[in-house]
């Protein structure tokens, strides 16, 4: 008989506990190894561990042990994938009881950060990945935690396109009015920039730390709203020269 796990009251792992590390050599099949923290959650000892990967109908999954005796962490083949665009991962904690899998504890959607940039723990706040995109040179999904899409089309160098001055200086301030315009105008109520679970709230915060970004307030009506999203992109923009990029990639090319 197939074991069906229960999902209900099952905890969210917060995104600093839970951290992939993914290193992809040219000619090697991609790895990773992960870093998990559970001392804050008062978890069952015995409950059971697994990292999984996936992509689209592809996946991939290890146990990692017990949360008591946490083991087999990495290094890890990912073998069912020959590159690591667009791969995600999760961790479930699951209690194991006769049939019955409870579900204890879970993360998903996690973009694992390369070695060399994330050893620190730190998450880019808008992951960018290559994906298929149609005619369509670049999206913004925001199926869940906001990504920013670049169409595969272009090739091996989508990661360079995706750093050019011009790329940066056009596409990022509107993704990031999208964003900002979702959260502000999702319910009366704005975001609590305290919680620590939510994607609306990690861009929340991020709003809030733009030199002069007020506080926006449920009172606030659509125009104020508006108005709050605009500040907050100007902010932005100044603050990293976005026109002054623009500029220079103008007169790069004209004098080309």
């Amino acid at each position: 008989m197939i074991k069906r796990i229960n999902f209900t009251g099952r905890r969210k792992l917060l995104r600093e506990d839970v951290q992939f590390f993914v290193k992809q050599v040219p000619g090697c099949v991609p790895t990773f190894r992960a870093a998990l923290d559970f001392d804050s959650y008062e978890l069952p000892a015995d409950a059971q561990v697994f990292l999984e990967a996936y992509r689209q109908t592809s996946w991939q999954r290890v146990r990692a042990g017990t949360v008591g005796a946490l083991d087999n962490l990495g290094e890890h083949e990912l073998a069912e994938f020959s590159d690591t665009d667009s791969v995600l991962f999760r961790v479930r904690v699951i209690s194991a009881d006769g049939l019955h899998c409870l579900m204890l504890a879970e993360a998903d959607r996690i973009a694992g950060g390369g070695l060399e940039q994330h050893e620190d723990g730190r998450e880019p706040l808008l992951p960018v990945r290559c994906a298929d995109l149609g005619p369509e040179v670049w999206r913004l999904d925001m199926s869940g935690d906001p990504e920013l899409l670049v169409n595969k089309r272009i090739g091996e160098t989508w990661r360079e396109v995706a750093k050019h001055p011009a790329f940066i200086s056009l596409v990022y301030p509107t993704a990031l009015r999208c964003i900002l315009l979702r959260i502000a105008g999702v319910s009366g109520e704005p975001p609590d920039p305290d919680d620590p679970n939510s994607w609306e709230s990690r861009w929340m915060r991020f709003a809030l730390s733009l030199p002069g970004v007020r506080v926006l307030k449920s009172t606030d009506d659509e125009n104020d709203r508006e108005e709050w999203v605009t500040a907050a992109v100007e902010a932005w923009c100044r603050q990293l020269r976005m026109f002054e990029r623009f500029e220079g990639f103008l007169a790069k090319e004209t004098a080309g």
